[in-house]
């Protein structure tokens, strides 16, 4: 849920943070031509802990702040199957958390995916963006003001 009733602009590429893992200030790219959010991991390993199917990964996030990356372990929602640019097919797993961008706060899905060989670790999908945000492609790091 948002904390603004209309959409806010942003540019084709922001700063956001994913603050239930403490990521803040990580580049991401604005892509309206992806329907989902995809976010850079490494590898990843789905588990099973008390009757929860779970994921744990490790965000490829490079960042000079952080010395060593954090593991994260959150419930799998379900998975996708995504068709990158090149055509290929990939079924990837789909897990939520909370977006923070400019003064917009909500509960976004994500795809997990091997993201090493773009220049961003993740990309902001359409189903992300719906509703609070219209992108100025002309502009860059448009929101970089917190609540």
């Amino acid at each position: 849920m948002s904390i603004r009733q209309r959409p806010i602009t942003i540019g084709w590429k922001e700063w956001i943070d994913l603050p239930e893992w403490k990521l803040s200030h990580i580049r991401a790219k604005i892509d309206t031509g992806a329907c989902s959010t995809a976010l850079g991991v490494e590898r990843y390993r789905i588990l099973e802990r008390d009757g929860q199917i779970l994921v744990s990964f490790t965000p490829a996030i490079r960042r000079h702040s952080i010395r060593k990356p954090r593991r994260v372990v959150v419930p799998l929602v379900g998975y996708v199957r995504v068709r990158s640019t090149s055509g290929i097919v990939e079924v990837r797993p789909v897990i939520e958390t909370t977006l923070q961008l400019g003064l917009i706060r909500k509960v976004i899905r994500l795809t997990l995916t091997n993201r090493s060989a773009m220049r961003h670790a993740i990309i902001l999908g359409r189903s992300a963006l719906r509703d609070d945000f219209i992108v100025d492609v002309g502009q860059k790091y448009v929101q970089v003001e917190k609540s």
